[in-house]
Parts: C-alpha cells; structure tokens; sequence
C-alpha cells in the first residue's frame, strides 16, 4: 500500500473521529446556523431593523440557540439573582453549547429584544424605549460592559393591567395608545408623566403670582402622584402601582383636565382676569365712596365664582354679571354725581 495513502486515509480517519468527538461535547453547537459578529448585535437595535418572516422561505437565525439562551436565563437567574453577560459568554462557550463570543452576544440581544429577559445595568432596569439603539448596541459588545450588563428571566405582566395603564394615560394625557407592549406602555406613560409635571409647576408659578387663580391644590397632587410613579423604573411595580392607584388616577384626570384647560387655552383665564378679577379691585377701591345693596349682590356673585374651589363651569357667567356690575355702578355715580335741586 502506498505510504502517502495510508498517511492520507489516517489524517481523514482523525478528522472524522475528532468531529465525532465534537459533537458529542458540544451537541448544541448545530443550533448556530448563522455566525453573528458585534456588528450583527448591533444591527438588532437600529430602528431601520427589520426581520420580515415569509412562511416556508425565511426562519430566524439560530433560532434553536436563542431559545437556549433564554431557557438558560430563567433557570439561572430569578427574582432575586441575575447572570452577567461575562458568566453567559462563559458558559456558553463550554458544553454542550461551545458558542462564540460573539455569537452569544448576538444570542442575549437577540432574547432581549423579543422581550423574554430583562436587561440591568449596574441596578437599572433597561428597556428598548428607555435607551438609545448606539447604548444597547454598546452594553451587548462592549468589552467594559461585560461585568455590569445583568440579565433576569423577565416577569410577564398581566394584560389586564396594560390596559388600565393604556385607559389611563388616555384619561389623564388625552393619548390613544393601541401597543399591547408593556414595556413601550411604561415608557410612553412616563413621558407624558415628566411633560405633565413640567406643566404643572409652570401653571405653579402663575398661581405664585395670582392667588386668586383656581387649581392650585390639584396641580400639586398631580406633580406628586406622577413623580412618585415616575420615579418606578422596574416594570412589575410599575403595572401594580398604577393598577392599585387606578381610582385615585382617574379621579385625578377627571380633575386636571379643566386646570389645564384654564391656563392652556387662554379664554377662560382672560374672562376670569377682566371680568372677575379687574370688577373685584374696581370695587375695593371705590366701595367706601359708593354704598349700593344691588351693587354689593352682584360683586357677591361675582366674588362666589372668582374663590370658588372649582370655578370652570362657572366662569361663563362672569361677562354678563361684569356688565351687570359695571351698569349698576355707572348708575349709581350719576346717581351721586345729580345736582341737588
């Protein structure tokens, strides 16, 4: 037999046996069917990303080995532990995965970004709305990351309490939010929640400078309420916090729409300004000169909706008693004003 053959059939036969050998360590390394590189990771997070499935011509890359990753991530970590992405880089390079760096990179991402982990940086819960798709794509492929980046199995949140907090902000923020994920829900809540306080404390500051002005205890609690809620940022107390305060929220939007109304459209505060407000400082001045029953009735109605609690549905009938008021007075000062004959 010649010798070169013999070497050659040799060299096949160790191949053959160490591939064998390999499959048998690392029986899940099939699972990668398509090689991810940071690049790919990163791609995960670009808003132009899209994965458009046609039945029986297109499958999710390695889907077998993300379904691993996830499965790996809900017996390792729970409600009160996580896993690094160092220690899932670890583990996933021995067997029986024996995975790349960065295919395991891609793996966690991927999970990520179907919503089966949760991702924490540091103690800071992460979502998909809360970053930028630059910061995702760093804390999976950065190197510096690797210790600080933790992964928890994520918690399912209740339907039912999505929709509430999907009522909610249409109450209280006047905006339809039609997504059933309760991640993008959380986020688009706390958005409205820190425009809605900025609101607030400006209304705050034209009620420092008018103490007549109506809604002043409402704005407070509202600043209140929402920041308290803002400052959840773990999506299961998030849910439960709005669902117990349901009631109280919806009380709150109920009262806060017509302060808003009051200072943001400008008409009522007008009326309130130049028929309550200017009547009432015409009549302090001058009521020592001028003694009227019929004058004074109508300054008491006058003054019953500038101090009332809640004057919005009232503030429509300041006009007419203005001019009532204004009338009166013009006719009492002629009255005075007559020559004695």
């Amino acid at each position: 037999r010649d010798p070169e053959m013999s070497r050659g059939l040799g060299d096949v036969y160790k191949r053959q046996c160490l591939e064998r050998l390999i499959d048998n360590i690392y029986y899940k390394l099939s699972y990668i069917d398509s090689p991810k590189d940071d690049n790919d990771t990163r791609k995960l997070f670009k808003k132009d990303d899209q994965i458009t499935l046609s039945i029986g011509e297109e499958k999710v890359p390695n889907a077998g080995a993300v379904e691993e990753m996830k499965e790996h991530v809900r017996l390792t970590a729970s409600d009160h532990t996580s896993i690094s992405l160092k220690s899932l880089i670890s583990d996933f390079a021995a067997s029986p995965w024996g995975y790349a760096d960065s295919d395991v990179k891609w793996l966690v991402a991927r999970a990520f970004k179907d919503g089966d982990i949760a991702l924490y940086v540091g103690k800071e819960p992460v979502t998909l709305f809360n970053r930028t798709p630059e910061d995702l794509g760093n804390y999976f492929t950065s190197r510096k990351y690797e210790d600080q980046v933790q992964f928890k199995a994520k918690k399912t949140i209740d339907p039912g309490q999505v929709k509430i907090c999907r009522d909610i902000i249409k109450q209280l923020f006047n905006k339809t939010e039609t997504d059933s994920d309760a991640d993008k829900i959380m986020a688009s809540f706390r958005q409205e929640a820190k425009d809605t306080i900025k609101d607030c404390n400006e209304m705050l500051k034209e009620c420092a400078q008018v103490r007549e002005y109506p809604g002043q205890d409402t704005l407070k609690e509202a600043v209140k309420v929402l920041t308290e809620i803002q400052a959840l940022d773990e999506t299961s107390l998030f849910f439960k916090k709005i669902s117990d305060q349901k009631s109280d929220l919806l009380d709150l939007a109920e009262d806060l729409a017509p302060v808003r109304t009051f200072y943001t459209t400008g008409t009522q505060q007008k009326i309130f300004n130049e028929n309550g407000l200017r009547a009432i400082r015409f009549y302090d001045n001058s009521k020592e000169h001028i003694n009227s029953e019929e004058l004074a009735s109508v300054m008491e109605e006058i003054k019953k909706i500038v101090n009332h609690k809640t004057p919005y549905n009232l503030i429509k009938n300041l006009p007419a008693l203005y001019q009532s008021f204004m009338d009166i007075y013009s006719k009492v000062l002629d009255e005075k004003l007559a020559p004695v004959l």
